[in-house]
């Protein structure tokens, strides 16, 4: 610990309480949501968070520290016993687990000869063996494959209805696959927390939308597109993107606090053209982190 940082956690009404001077932190109550941490110094917050939440919550650390010699069943009963649950229940919560993570097929086997896709797996299941009301994942698809990085992302998602989750990251567009929340720290202060569409929406101060429009029976030009767009009531830019094969891509912009894309589907079909695609245009989780970190930082200087 240093000396100006430090935490306390406390149960009261259900919530996890974060204490760090000079500000006090309420995270999200159990059990809805995935969160995330700032990844600016996520290791160190990570592990102040662990040495606190003992007999609370539950850790998930990047390579679980396992006893390899052991086979999956053997190691879940090990820790099942440890972490306090009465002998007679250790084979039903074993169960339980292993159907949670997916890890039924491979309960006799050795952890050693498990692939590391597994052994997160099997880490994931010894965390949540005495059912915590909080889980704090730390980097769990750091190593793994493509494939192996969407079923782990599923497995966190699918447990989300059960458990608060905390994922401490630096990979922010793992973030923005699994979290429902997140949570910026800059410098020791709360910059953020609020859903990545929230964010992008309270930063941009007005929607983005993305429009393709293709010609009904007849090619049309990118201009009048354009100018049809931009007559729609509460728009405030249109970008044309792209041309490709008859379909005209734009990005169009509304003026704050205008919700324009029922006015423009509307203005599309009038005008007697497909509408291919209409969907809203966020900011990446990135982008959100990089302008709320230097509007600090111009405020500090400011100051």
């Amino acid at each position: 610990m240093t000396e100006d940082l430090w935490f306390q956690f406390i149960e009261q009404a259900g919530w996890l309480e974060i204490e760090r001077f000079p500000e006090v932190y309420h995270w999200i109550r159990n059990p809805d949501d995935v969160i995330a941490a700032n990844p600016q110094r996520a290791a160190k917050v990570t592990t102040a968070i662990l040495k606190h939440l003992e007999g609370w919550g539950a850790s998930w650390k990047e390579e679980p520290r396992q006893r390899k010699k052991l086979e999956v069943c053997e190691y879940l009963e090990f820790v099942g016993r440890l972490k306090g649950i009465p002998k007679p229940e250790v084979p039903k919560r074993i169960d339980e687990v292993s159907e949670k993570c997916a890890i039924g097929d491979v309960r006799k086997k050795l952890i050693s000869k498990l692939s590391k896709g597994y052994r997160q797996r099997v880490g994931l299941a010894q965390a949540i063996i005495h059912n915590p009301d909080v889980l704090i994942l730390d980097e769990p698809t750091a190593g793994l494959d493509p494939k192996q990085i969407i079923e782990t992302r599923q497995l966190i998602r699918n447990l989300a209805g059960s458990h608060t989750i905390i994922l401490s990251t630096h990979i922010l567009p793992e973030v923005e696959q699994t979290c429902q929340q997140v949570i910026i720290i800059n410098k020791g202060k709360l910059a953020a927390t609020d859903s990545v569409e929230n964010l992008t929406r309270r930063l941009r101060g007005a929607e983005s939308v993305s429009v393709e429009v293709e010609g009904r029976g007849a090619p049309i030009d990118e201009r009048s597109v354009r100018q049809r767009l931009e007559q729609v009531a509460g728009v405030s830019r249109v970008l044309h993107k792209e041309s490709k094969d008859g379909r005209h891509h734009f990005e169009v912009e509304s003026l704050q606090g205008k919700s324009v894309r029922a006015d423009i589907a509307r203005a599309v079909v009038e005008a007697g053209w497909n509408l291919q695609e209409l969907r809203p245009v966020g900011l990446s989780l990135e982008e959100i982190f990089l302008q709320l970190t230097a509007a600090e930082a111009e405020g500090g200087k400011q100051q």
